[in-house]
């Protein structure tokens, strides 16, 4: 059983991002911690509810805080047009250079019911697989000289307001199932005030996962 929070490498290439991605957890509590302080009559908030170029600015803002690391977000990149050789100049969503390693990333943030019934819709290995090919399909117009290309996906999963009581249980399994995936990854989850949507839905985490191409 994984921690609720952490990240796993599973591959030489990326140990220079595990400092960032350790990082980035950092960041997730960092804003949920000035958030309540500044606003604590407030509801419970977490900037991976945000979306995609939320949760990429927080790993964009993790980049930052290493004496060398910078990050660029929606920058202009030469890219290749799908399904033609021919490249135009068109946008990427993240560029990170850490130590004098440059990673050019493509990402994905996408919502995942752990409900009986989101659950009954399709298998995680199966989302995950089209999530990542999506990503990766994106990546793969990138010219490699910009660094080593990366795909990532964001999930952040959600549970029904009716099955809130099952909280736990259902955030340990869906752990345990994305770990057998075998990805590099990283995730945070918090058990209790977490946020929650207009039909009393609760988010109570992400997961990262990276693959290198």
């Amino acid at each position: 059983m994984l921690p609720y929070k952490g990240v796993r490498i599973m591959s030489r290439e990326l140990s220079t991002l595990r400092p960032v991605l350790e990082r980035w957890l950092e960041a997730i509590e960092r804003y949920i911690r000035e958030i309540r302080k500044a606003y604590p009559g407030e509801e419970a908030d977490a900037s991976f509810w945000y979306g995609e170029r939320a949760s990429l600015s927080s790993v964009a803002g993790a980049a930052w805080t290493f004496r060398r690391g910078v990050a660029l977000e929606e920058y202009a990149a030469p890219k290749r047009k799908k399904g033609t050789t021919g490249r135009h100049i068109g946008r990427s969503d993240l560029f990170l250079l850490i130590n004098g390693k440059g990673f050019a990333i493509e990402a994905k943030h996408e919502w995942m019911s752990l409900g009986r019934k989101g659950r009954a819709v399709k298998a995680l290995p199966e989302w995950v697989r089209e999530w990542l090919h999506e990503a990766i399909e994106d990546v793969k117009g990138l010219r490699d000289v910009q660094g080593r290309r990366l795909a990532m996906v964001f999930i952040v999963p959600h549970l029904p307001k009716a099955e809130t009581g099952e909280l736990r249980e259902r955030v340990r399994d869906f752990l345990v199932e994305v770990e057998q995936l075998g990805y590099s990854m990283a995730w945070w989850f918090s058990l209790s005030r977490c946020p929650t949507d207009y039909r009393g839905a609760i988010y109570p985490g992400v997961v990262l996962i990276v693959r290198s191409l």
